[in-house]
Protein backbone atom coordinates (compact mmCIF):
# COMPACT_ATOMS: atom_id res chain seq x y z
CA UNK A 1 0.00 0.00 0.00
CA UNK A 2 1.88 3.05 -0.77
CA UNK A 3 1.14 6.65 0.46
CA UNK A 4 -1.40 7.91 -2.24
CA UNK A 5 -3.51 4.78 -1.18
CA UNK A 6 -3.37 6.35 2.69
CA UNK A 7 -3.92 9.61 1.85
CA UNK A 8 -7.15 8.67 -0.25
CA UNK A 9 -8.94 6.57 2.43
CA UNK A 10 -7.58 9.38 5.20
CA UNK A 11 -9.43 12.04 2.95
CA UNK A 12 -12.43 10.30 2.47
CA UNK A 13 -12.90 9.15 5.99
CA UNK A 14 -11.48 12.40 7.73
CA UNK A 15 -12.38 15.67 5.64
CA UNK A 16 -11.50 18.90 7.71
CA UNK A 17 -15.16 19.34 9.07
CA UNK A 18 -17.50 16.54 10.53
CA UNK A 19 -20.86 18.06 10.75
CA UNK A 20 -23.35 16.05 12.13
CA UNK A 21 -24.77 13.31 10.04
CA UNK A 22 -22.84 13.61 6.89
CA UNK A 23 -20.31 10.62 8.09
CA UNK A 24 -21.33 7.57 9.63
CA UNK A 25 -20.07 3.91 10.38
CA UNK A 26 -21.82 2.48 7.50
CA UNK A 27 -20.16 4.77 5.17
CA UNK A 28 -17.02 4.41 6.54
CA UNK A 29 -17.00 0.30 6.42
CA UNK A 30 -17.91 0.82 2.72
CA UNK A 31 -15.58 3.17 1.82
CA UNK A 32 -13.15 0.91 3.11
CA UNK A 33 -14.71 -2.53 1.28
CA UNK A 34 -14.46 -1.07 -1.84
CA UNK A 35 -10.83 -0.06 -1.71
CA UNK A 36 -9.95 -3.69 -0.28
CA UNK A 37 -11.64 -5.09 -3.76
CA UNK A 38 -9.83 -2.70 -5.80
CA UNK A 39 -6.32 -3.69 -4.38
CA UNK A 40 -7.20 -6.94 -4.76
CA UNK A 41 -8.00 -6.62 -8.86
CA UNK A 42 -4.74 -5.40 -9.03
CA UNK A 43 -3.17 -8.14 -7.01
CA UNK A 44 -2.37 -6.40 -3.71
CA UNK A 45 -2.19 -7.47 -0.26
CA UNK A 46 -5.46 -5.84 1.49
CA UNK A 47 -4.03 -5.99 5.05
CA UNK A 48 -2.35 -2.64 4.74
CA UNK A 49 -5.93 -0.86 3.35
CA UNK A 50 -7.99 -2.59 6.13
CA UNK A 51 -5.97 -1.32 8.50
CA UNK A 52 -6.05 2.25 7.59
CA UNK A 53 -9.51 1.98 7.19
CA UNK A 54 -10.77 0.42 10.50
CA UNK A 55 -8.43 3.76 12.16
CA UNK A 56 -9.97 5.85 9.93
CA UNK A 57 -13.69 4.30 11.01
CA UNK A 58 -12.52 4.38 14.89
CA UNK A 59 -11.88 8.04 14.72
CA UNK A 60 -14.27 8.98 12.40
CA UNK A 61 -17.04 7.56 15.23
CA UNK A 62 -15.14 8.99 17.51
CA UNK A 63 -15.28 12.39 16.42
CA UNK A 64 -18.94 12.50 15.92
CA UNK A 65 -20.00 11.13 19.59
CA UNK A 66 -20.77 14.00 20.56
CA UNK A 67 -22.99 15.35 23.83
CA UNK A 68 -26.10 16.70 23.42
CA UNK A 69 -25.30 20.18 24.02
CA UNK A 70 -22.81 20.30 21.36
CA UNK A 71 -23.58 23.28 18.88
CA UNK A 72 -20.53 22.95 16.62
CA UNK A 73 -19.01 20.26 14.69
CA UNK A 74 -15.60 18.84 15.98
CA UNK A 75 -12.35 19.32 13.76
CA UNK A 76 -11.05 15.73 12.92
CA UNK A 77 -7.30 15.16 13.04
CA UNK A 78 -4.99 15.30 16.02
CA UNK A 79 -6.35 17.36 18.79
CA UNK A 80 -4.38 20.04 20.37
CA UNK A 81 -3.06 18.75 24.26
CA UNK A 82 -5.16 20.42 27.03
CA UNK A 83 -1.66 21.95 28.64
CA UNK A 84 0.81 23.17 26.18
CA UNK A 85 4.44 22.82 26.74
CA UNK A 86 6.07 25.53 26.66
CA UNK A 87 9.89 25.82 24.65
CA UNK A 88 11.77 27.00 27.11
CA UNK A 89 11.28 27.01 31.11
CA UNK A 90 9.16 29.80 32.28
CA UNK A 91 10.19 32.44 34.06
CA UNK A 92 10.07 32.24 37.88
CA UNK A 93 8.21 34.95 39.97
CA UNK A 94 10.11 38.02 39.97
CA UNK A 95 10.80 38.57 43.86
CA UNK A 96 10.71 41.95 45.59
CA UNK A 97 13.51 43.23 46.34
CA UNK A 98 13.82 46.02 49.38
CA UNK A 99 15.88 48.76 47.26
CA UNK A 100 19.24 49.44 48.36
CA UNK A 101 20.43 52.91 49.69
CA UNK A 102 23.08 53.05 46.78
CA UNK A 103 19.90 52.11 44.08
CA UNK A 104 17.76 54.55 46.29
CA UNK A 105 20.38 56.96 46.00
CA UNK A 106 20.36 56.68 41.98
CA UNK A 107 17.23 56.58 41.15
CA UNK A 108 16.69 60.13 43.24
CA UNK A 109 19.42 61.68 41.26
CA UNK A 110 18.12 61.02 38.30
CA UNK A 111 14.20 62.42 39.22
CA UNK A 112 15.81 65.36 40.83
CA UNK A 113 17.27 65.80 37.50
CA UNK A 114 14.74 64.98 35.22
CA UNK A 115 12.20 67.30 36.97
CA UNK A 116 14.36 69.95 36.91
CA UNK A 117 14.87 69.32 33.71
CA UNK A 118 11.21 69.82 32.69
CA UNK A 119 11.10 72.71 35.18
CA UNK A 120 14.26 74.61 34.45
CA UNK A 121 15.12 73.41 31.18
CA UNK A 122 17.53 76.26 29.70
CA UNK A 123 19.85 76.12 32.84
CA UNK A 124 23.25 74.65 32.90
CA UNK A 125 24.86 73.50 36.22
CA UNK A 126 27.85 73.33 38.19
CA UNK A 127 29.68 72.54 42.25
CA UNK A 128 31.37 76.05 42.05
CA UNK A 129 33.27 76.18 45.14
CA UNK A 130 31.12 74.08 47.49
CA UNK A 131 33.44 72.32 49.44
CA UNK A 132 33.78 68.45 50.08
CA UNK A 133 32.15 66.32 49.48
CA UNK A 134 29.85 68.23 47.40
CA UNK A 135 32.35 69.46 44.98
CA UNK A 136 33.76 66.09 44.41
CA UNK A 137 30.35 64.79 42.92
CA UNK A 138 28.58 66.11 39.43
CA UNK A 139 25.66 68.61 39.77
CA UNK A 140 22.23 67.61 41.81
CA UNK A 141 24.27 64.10 42.40
CA UNK A 142 22.28 63.52 45.50
CA UNK A 143 24.66 62.53 48.54
CA UNK A 144 23.47 60.40 51.96
CA UNK A 145 23.94 62.54 55.28
CA UNK A 146 22.32 59.88 57.00
CA UNK A 147 20.48 56.81 56.95
CA UNK A 148 18.10 57.77 53.85
CA UNK A 149 18.62 61.47 54.24
CA UNK A 150 19.90 62.12 51.08
CA UNK A 151 20.83 66.32 49.72
CA UNK A 152 22.13 67.43 46.55
CA UNK A 153 23.82 71.19 45.32
CA UNK A 154 24.27 72.72 42.56
CA UNK A 155 24.77 76.31 41.25
CA UNK A 156 22.74 77.18 38.31
CA UNK A 157 23.16 79.92 35.44
CA UNK A 158 20.07 80.78 33.16
CA UNK A 159 19.99 83.97 30.83
CA UNK A 160 18.62 86.08 34.37
CA UNK A 161 22.47 85.38 36.00
CA UNK A 162 23.38 82.51 38.35
CA UNK A 163 22.31 81.31 41.52
CA UNK A 164 21.99 77.91 43.55
CA UNK A 165 19.45 75.08 44.22
CA UNK A 166 19.84 72.51 47.43
CA UNK A 167 17.60 69.87 47.29
CA UNK A 168 17.23 67.45 50.71
CA UNK A 169 14.75 64.17 50.34
CA UNK A 170 14.44 63.02 54.01
CA UNK A 171 12.56 60.33 56.21
CA UNK A 172 9.13 62.26 57.30
CA UNK A 173 8.95 60.18 60.86
CA UNK A 174 9.65 62.82 63.08
CA UNK A 175 10.38 65.49 60.60
CA UNK A 176 8.34 68.55 60.47
CA UNK A 177 8.03 70.64 57.36
CA UNK A 178 7.84 74.01 58.12
CA UNK A 179 10.52 73.87 60.59
CA UNK A 180 12.60 72.39 57.62
CA UNK A 181 11.80 75.41 56.02
CA UNK A 182 12.84 77.66 58.42
CA UNK A 183 9.41 78.61 59.56
CA UNK A 184 8.34 78.95 63.15
CA UNK A 185 5.54 77.53 64.62
CA UNK A 186 3.86 78.79 68.58
CA UNK A 187 6.50 75.94 70.33
CA UNK A 188 9.74 76.56 67.96
CA UNK A 189 10.66 79.46 66.69
CA UNK A 190 12.42 79.52 63.19
CA UNK A 191 15.68 77.78 63.13
CA UNK A 192 17.70 80.63 61.78
CA UNK A 193 17.24 84.25 60.22
CA UNK A 194 19.63 85.99 58.46
CA UNK A 195 17.50 88.74 57.59
CA UNK A 196 13.84 89.95 56.78
CA UNK A 197 11.72 87.17 56.01
CA UNK A 198 8.02 85.74 55.71
CA UNK A 199 6.40 82.48 56.15
CA UNK A 200 2.88 81.16 53.86
CA UNK A 201 1.64 78.21 53.04
CA UNK A 202 0.67 77.42 49.71
CA UNK A 203 -1.38 74.20 48.62
CA UNK A 204 -0.07 71.98 44.99
CA UNK A 205 -0.73 68.73 43.85
CA UNK A 206 -2.92 68.42 46.96
CA UNK A 207 0.17 69.38 49.74
CA UNK A 208 0.23 72.05 52.35
CA UNK A 209 3.72 73.33 51.20
CA UNK A 210 5.96 76.02 53.32
CA UNK A 211 7.50 78.48 51.26
CA UNK A 212 9.99 80.58 53.25
CA UNK A 213 11.04 83.99 51.34
CA UNK A 214 14.22 85.81 52.71
CA UNK A 215 16.16 89.12 52.13
CA UNK A 216 19.02 89.69 53.28
CA UNK A 217 21.29 93.03 53.48
CA UNK A 218 24.00 91.77 50.79
CA UNK A 219 20.97 91.36 48.01
CA UNK A 220 20.81 87.86 48.88
CA UNK A 221 17.21 86.50 48.32
CA UNK A 222 16.27 83.10 49.22
CA UNK A 223 13.54 81.17 48.78
CA UNK A 224 13.05 77.71 50.74
CA UNK A 225 9.99 75.44 50.61
CA UNK A 226 9.83 72.10 51.96
CA UNK A 227 6.15 69.68 51.86
CA UNK A 228 5.43 66.37 53.14
CA UNK A 229 5.12 64.31 50.41
CA UNK A 230 3.90 61.44 51.12
CA UNK A 231 4.18 59.39 54.49
CA UNK A 232 7.31 58.46 54.21
CA UNK A 233 9.24 61.82 52.61
CA UNK A 234 9.53 65.39 53.53
CA UNK A 235 11.11 66.99 50.39
CA UNK A 236 13.38 70.51 51.02
CA UNK A 237 14.06 72.70 47.97
CA UNK A 238 15.77 76.04 49.01
CA UNK A 239 16.69 78.06 45.56
CA UNK A 240 19.08 81.64 45.86
CA UNK A 241 19.98 83.97 43.48
CA UNK A 242 23.54 83.99 44.89
CA UNK A 243 25.99 81.52 45.95
CA UNK A 244 24.77 80.63 49.66
CA UNK A 245 28.81 79.16 50.71
CA UNK A 246 30.02 82.90 49.60
CA UNK A 247 28.42 84.15 52.72
CA UNK A 248 29.35 82.50 56.74
CA UNK A 249 26.98 82.78 59.63
CA UNK A 250 29.29 85.62 60.62
CA UNK A 251 29.75 87.83 57.83
CA UNK A 252 27.52 88.34 54.68
CA UNK A 253 29.68 88.20 51.90
CA UNK A 254 28.73 90.81 48.95
CA UNK A 255 26.91 89.41 46.29
CA UNK A 256 28.90 87.90 43.02
CA UNK A 257 28.54 89.74 39.93
CA UNK A 258 26.78 89.00 37.31
CA UNK A 259 23.97 88.71 40.11
CA UNK A 260 20.00 87.82 39.34
CA UNK A 261 17.74 89.97 40.81
CA UNK A 262 15.81 87.04 42.11
CA UNK A 263 16.53 83.30 42.87
CA UNK A 264 17.00 81.57 39.34
CA UNK A 265 14.32 79.26 40.24
CA UNK A 266 10.98 80.87 40.87
CA UNK A 267 8.90 80.27 43.91
CA UNK A 268 6.46 78.22 41.76
CA UNK A 269 8.80 76.15 40.41
CA UNK A 270 10.71 75.26 44.07
CA UNK A 271 6.82 74.42 45.03
CA UNK A 272 6.00 71.97 41.63
CA UNK A 273 9.51 70.11 42.31
CA UNK A 274 9.46 69.67 46.40
CA UNK A 275 5.76 67.87 44.88
CA UNK A 276 7.18 66.09 42.70
CA UNK A 277 5.52 62.25 43.30
CA UNK A 278 9.12 60.68 42.07
CA UNK A 279 11.05 62.38 45.17
CA UNK A 280 9.42 59.81 47.14
CA UNK A 281 11.67 57.56 49.22
CA UNK A 282 9.19 54.97 48.66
Amino acid sequence: MDEDDIKDVLRRALPDELPPGELDRARLLRDGHRLRRRRRVLGLGGTGAAAVAAVAVAVGVAAMQAGPDTHRSVPAGPRASARATPSHPLPSPSRTRPETDQQRMVRLTGAVKNALGHLVPEASYSVGNYPPPTDEYPPLQLIQRQHRWYEGKALLTTAAGTGSIDIGIMPADGTDAAQVAGCGTPDNPPRYQKGTFACTTRYYNGLAVSVRTERNPNGARIVHVAARLDAATVVSVEVSNIDPNDASAQRLAPAPNPRAAKPVVSDDQAVALATDPSLSLG
